[in-house]
């Protein structure tokens, strides 16, 4: 998980405003919430239920 972590960090600090995201994997919800993402939805597709998550600059 550093590596997603170190990655992800690059990615925002590099983003030139709001970043959004989709999981079909409620593990990655903890990660992202780390990082500032809220959550602005659940979906349900099929077996699966899709969070939507956004964050928008510090």
């Amino acid at each position: 998980m550093e590596r997603a972590a170190t990655l992800l960090d690059h990615v925002l600090t590099t983003a030139p405003g709001a970043v959004h995201l989709t999981t079909a994997d409620p593990a990655n919800v903890p990660l992202y919430r780390h990082f500032d993402f809220t959550t602005l939805g659940e979906t349900p597709l099929g077996p699966l239920t899709v969070t939507s998550m956004a964050r928008v600059p510090r």
